[in-house]
Order: C-alpha cells, then structure tokens, then sequence
C-alpha cells in the first residue's frame, strides 16, 4: 500500500546538481550555498503546496507596475493575496515597450481591467542617470550597452509619462482603468498622484495606418 502523501512523507530531494564552485564553497565555508537554500525552501514549500487550482486569470482583474526594489511587497502592500493580481516589475517601475507588451496580453488574454503604476521615494534609478550608468558598466565590461536605462531626473513627471504612455496606448481594451501612486519605503503609505482613468483609445486599423502612411509621405 502507498504511504498517505504529506508532509511526514514528503522527502523529494533538490534536482539541481551543486555546480564545482558550489561545492568548494561549501567546503570551505561549510555552508550551503544560497541555490542549495532556496532549494531547500522550495522542498518545505511544495510539501504543503494548496495553490494547484488558482485559476491563471487575476481574481482582481488588477495589474500592478512597479519597481523591483526589494522594499516593495506589491501583495501586503495593496493587501492582496495570491492570485489576485498580475505584479510587473523592473528597474524604476518604469512603462518600456515590454511592460506594454504585457498589458496588452493581461487584458485580451486574462481580463486584467485595471491598472496601477506604483513609484517609490529613495528610488535608486532617481539617484542616477544614463551616462553615470553607462560609464559603470563601461567599466566593468569594456563596452557600454546600446539601451535605454530609463533613469528618473523628475519622480513626478517620471510618474505622469508612464501613466500617460498606458492611457494613450491604443492596443488596450477601452475602459481600462489606469492610475499612478507613490510607495513611500520609510513608512509604507501609498499616496495616489494620478487618479483613475479609463482611456478610450480609437481602434487602430490597417486603413488608419496607411493613411497616416500617405500623409507622411506627402509631408
């Protein structure tokens, strides 16, 4: 007979063989790795594991924009739980043509009807700018890269162009809400600069399209 599945029986071992580096590492140190941790975490996690019927669609149908600052907890922060919100996140939480990207698919696919741009202070993208980082990875690596690192010079208009980048996307279902916030890190608060708003961008057709073509041409 099976033994009842549970934690009591729930031995699975971490598939991640130690790499020669991980392993003298832990020969010196004689401590694990911080891949052997987060496997370890994984193992006690996946023993008790009850998520397995969430659905993939957001039970809020809410988007979330923000920084990958890892002071920001977008779930107690905003008092959600898992499943309920769709959380992207980069260097600044800024709006780049892939967070657009994946709006687009957020809404049409997973029915995501809101979206908050969420900000922070102390950010470090507000401590830097685009030659300052180039010249660090210049530095380090020889060569500078061919991209935009979409540093802050002013948080406030930083905030207003992101959210204003989503409003006027055209390829977002129309009554999609849209609004802009500022995570305070020092005491957690969330202030809300850019109320809601729910754009109605016209449809972009392929006879649009070429007719803005035509008059550029004439231009």
């Amino acid at each position: 007979m099976e033994p009842a599945a549970g934690p009591a029986n729930c031995r699975r071992e971490p598939v991640c063989e130690p790499t020669l580096s991980q392993s003298i590492n832990q020969g010196v140190t004689g401590k694990p790795t911080l891949v052997e941790e987060l496997l370890a975490a994984n193992s006690a996690y996946s023993c008790d594991f009850e998520l397995v019927d969430l659905p993939a669609r957001p039970a809020r149908r809410l988007a979330i924009v923000t920084c990958m600052d890892a002071r920001i907890l977008p779930d107690q922060m905003l008092g959600l739980a898992c499943g309920d919100a769709h959380v992207l996140r980069n260097a600044g939480g800024r709006v780049t043509d892939d967070t657009l990207r994946s709006l687009i698919v957020s809404t049409h696919l997973l029915g995501v009807r809101h979206i908050v741009v969420v900000h922070h202070t102390d950010c470090g993208m507000a401590a830097t700018d685009q030659a300052t980082l180039g010249e660090v990875v210049k530095r380090a690596t020889g060569s500078v890269p061919d991209l935009d690192f979409a540093t802050i010079e002013d948080p406030d208009a930083a905030l207003a162009a992101d959210v204003d980048k989503i409003r006027r996307c055209p390829f977002l279902p129309a009554g999609t809400s849209v609004s802009g916030h500022v995570y305070r890190v020092h005491d957690g608060s969330l202030i809300c600069r850019l109320p809601p708003v729910s754009p109605a961008p016209e449809p972009v057709s392929s006879s649009s399209l070429s007719a803005r073509s035509t008059d550029q041409e004439r231009a």
